[in-house]
């Protein structure tokens, strides 16, 4: 849910196409600008959300998966608080929708952003081909064998296109 709404404020904000990487990341051109932190307490969920807007492709930090930002992207900076509050507003509306629905009316948005279907992953000691978000949030994995398998949590780890 999270995700999406970062996705969505995105692409608002730059007009560019946004993809979520399941669980957690968003992905513009296959490099991360976002990523979502969640942590259940006593009293509810936090949820920690950076966004890489304005750095300059120097300024990125390194690490396993090339990151980007929206300038670097789009060539010019972004008015961070404007896209804060179109993201609060997003997170505000597909919260509301996932306490009626769960991901149900979510799951469009997702499957048309879903950086992974399609593509061979690697998460927890599973291998497979990445076969969509299931309405409870679970990721899909066809092994090779074929059996279908859900994932509940997990880094995913992208194999490379050649």
């Amino acid at each position: 849910m999270a995700a999406l709404a970062v996705a969505e404020s995105i692409e608002r904000s730059t007009g560019v196409d946004a993809q979520v990487k399941w669980p957690n990341d968003v992905w513009i051109h296959g490099r991360k600008v976002a990523g979502i932190l969640l942590e259940a307490t006593e009293r509810g969920v936090v949820c920690g959300i950076g966004v890489n807007a304005n750095q300059t492709a120097d300024e990125l930090p390194t690490g396993r998966v090339e990151p980007t930002s929206l300038r670097v992207v789009t060539g010019s900076p972004h008015d961070r608080s404007a896209l804060l509050a179109d993201l609060l507003l997003g997170l505000e509306r597909h919260y509301d929708a996932w306490q009626w629905t769960a991901l149900g009316s979510l799951l469009p948005g997702l499957e048309r952003r879903d950086a992974l279907r399609g593509r061979i992953v690697r998460v927890g000691g599973l291998e497979g081909t990445a076969d969509g978000i299931e309405a409870d949030g679970r990721l899909a994995v066809v092994t090779a064998q074929g059996e279908r398998a859900l994932v509940d949590s997990g880094e995913v780890e992208v194999e490379v296109e050649r």
